[in-house]
């Protein structure tokens, strides 16, 4: 199905705002080519503070798990080198994007490569019809087993199983297979510039630069 390699990936955090303090404490990476994943990185992260009562019951990570995972200096360098030049596709990019550029700069990392791509973004263009694009709800929509609790892996692994499905109805679209390329430009379309009252029309448009 994709014409390159990507890597989706997913945080799980002490909270939302990476700006004023919140950190992540899992990570999750899966390499995916020609629509199979090929690869992954998992780890937990010392994050250094402490857990919400709220975080520890929405995720199921606790203190214990945090305390005694590896420091963020080795999990991000080890996130990056699994990352390499690679696309990564996140569920909410602005989200996982945003933590790992300030855990990067905080640990004078630097990292390679463009913006995120976003499945809500893409979900948004090809769905508009839908009243969500959480990823609970696509993964209903795509009739997909649902994932559970929030976990780094768990959500990865349902970000990446709708990108394949969002991608199918790309393929059937254009009939050929995906590009990176492709993902980008779609993703990035703003919603009046893409004309929902005639979606096929809208999306060979837009992927073919129209």
């Amino acid at each position: 199905m994709f014409a390159d390699t990507l890597v989706v990936l997913d945080f799980e955090t002490t909270g939302l705002r990476p700006d004023h303090g919140d950190r992540i404490t899992e990570v999750a990476a899966l390499r995916l080519h020609n629509g199979a994943v090929v690869a992954r990185y998992e780890s937990l992260m010392n994050c250094e503070c402490r857990l919400s009562n709220s975080i520890r019951t929405f995720t199921g990570i606790n203190q214990r798990m945090i305390d005694s995972a590896p420091a963020p200096q080795r999990v991000i360098a080890e996130l990056l080198t699994f990352i390499g030049n690679d696309a990564v596709v996140s569920h909410n990019a602005a989200f996982d994007q945003g933590f790992l550029d300030c855990e990067c700069e905080r640990l004078h990392l630097s990292r390679s490569g463009d913006d995120f791509i976003c499945t809500v973004q893409l979900a948004r263009r090809l769905l508009p019809e839908l009243p969500s694009h959480s990823l609970h709800l696509l993964m209903r929509h795509f009739k997909l087993p649902s994932i559970g609790q929030h976990r780094a892996a768990l959500d990865a692994d349902g970000t990446s199983q709708v990108l394949l499905q969002l991608c199918k109805q790309i393929e059937i679209t254009m009939g050929t297979p995906v590009t990176v390329n492709q993902l980008r430009q779609l993703a990035m379309v703003s919603p009046p510039e893409y004309h929902f009252a005639n979606a096929k029309t809208a999306r060979v448009n837009v992927l073919r630069g129209a």
